[in-house]
């Protein structure tokens, strides 16, 4: 084989692993499925569509199915650069304004990825869900109970983690744990959380984030609406108090050394 020939394969085996190094850059990502997430529905935050502005980190997405409408409205914080990292489901709206509907396998997801805040290290993640509710809404399972679940995947894949969607990497996701959230039967209106914690590390950057709200069998009366919030947060740790006073005050005892020292230099001369 030419000197030539042996430049090419090698410029070309290049190219292979610069582009399977690692998943190119996505955008906000919203999706919606009727169907227990056989098929969806899916919003891009790229300036097309229901999407005024490209990579901004806002999305807005609605759909008419079954006589209910859907609007979603997502967020995340990515392109600000701040120092924690958060993806937030602002509000999913399910509204039915005619009469009562079948039960449906609801399923929205969000994901963003290229995160690289916080750095590796200790840090919290946080899953959190709220809601309100009005009269005539069923979610299908017993005491009305549905879920929501947080993901972090450290192979920064879009949806990581997600049950539609497994991760490239085995074992590179973290989670808070699968939430069950009861959604209160009322005849007027009421709201309904919860949140979950964890200690974790950062593993690596960038990373993605995920979280899904699922439905076993989503039911709403003629008239009746539910509202949902759910939020992906991801923070360092902060340093305990002892240590960052410990860190502080170390410059100054390292002075006093050196002028304590200097002057018995200079009494001995």
């Amino acid at each position: 084989m030419s000197s030539y020939v042996k430049k090419l394969s090698l410029l070309a085996a290049v190219a292979v692993a610069l582009v399977c190094a690692a998943p190119a850059q996505a955008a906000l990502t919203v999706r919606i499925s009727t169907d227990g997430g056989a098929t969806f529905t899916q919003f891009v935050d790229n300036g097309t569509g229901t999407d005024p502005v490209a990579n901004d980190g806002f999305l807005h997405g609605e759909l008419n199915s079954g006589g209910v409408h859907y609007a979603l409205d997502v967020t995340s914080n990515r392109p600000s650069g701040a120092s924690f990292s958060q993806i937030e489901q602002v509000q999913i709206a399910a509204n039915n304004s005619g009469a009562a509907i079948a039960p449906v396998a609801l399923v929205v997801q969000v994901s963003d990825n290229g995160f690289t805040r916080p750095a590796t290290g200790p840090a919290t993640l946080s899953s959190s869900v709220s809601g309100t509710v009005g009269a005539g809404v069923s979610t299908g399972a017993a005491l009305n109970v549905s879920t929501f679940q947080s993901f972090v995947d450290y192979g920064n894949n879009v949806f990581g983690g997600l049950a539609t969607n497994p991760p490239v990497v085995p074992g590179a996701t973290d989670t808070t744990g699968l939430q069950a959230f009861i959604v209160p039967t009322t005849t007027t209106t009421a709201n309904f959380g919860d949140t979950r914690t964890k200690l974790t590390t950062v593993a690596s950057t960038p990373f993605s984030l995920s979280n899904e709200f699922r439905f076993t069998g989503l039911s709403l009366a003629a008239g009746a609406s539910i509202h949902l919030t759910g939020t992906t947060n991801l923070s360092a740790v902060p340093a305990p108090a002892g240590v960052v006073l410990a860190l502080t005050g170390a410059p100054l005892l390292g002075l006093g050394h050196w002028l304590r020292r200097r002057k018995a230099a200079v009494k001995a001369a």
